[in-house]
């Protein structure tokens, strides 16, 4: 039985299906693609949004704003929330719609 074990070919690598490749190529300098962490460039002059693109965010800003103020309101009132409840809604609405106005600030800073 010893014999037998001796006389069987090791697998060259970890596991079965990784036998049949060819071992991996480390090269000096490897392509830009595959770094983990790489800086992020600003977009080049052509890139700039298209007038479409600014009017579907401005769009989507403005639905998901409605969105939430009808959302807290039914389950404000669904809940029958106390008086009190109006604070925290509005303090969520006044966020929400300052996030949406620098988002679409920002992006059309860049046109």
């Amino acid at each position: 039985m010893q014999q037998e074990m001796q006389n069987q070919t090791q697998p060259p690598y970890g596991y079965e299906g990784e036998r049949t490749q060819q071992p991996p190529v480390y090269q000096q300098n490897p392509p830009a693609h595959h770094l983990y962490g790489q800086k992020l460039s600003l977009p080049v002059s052509g890139q700039a949004p298209s007038p479409g693109q600014r009017l579907a965010l401005a769009i989507i800003s403005l639905s998901l704003l409605v969105g939430l103020i009808f959302g807290l309101i039914a389950f404000a009132s669904a809940d029958n929330a106390p008086n009190w409840a109006v604070i925290p809604i509005m303090f969520i609405i006044l966020l929400f719609s300052a996030v949406a106005t620098a988002i679409n600030l920002i992006f059309n800073r860049r046109a």
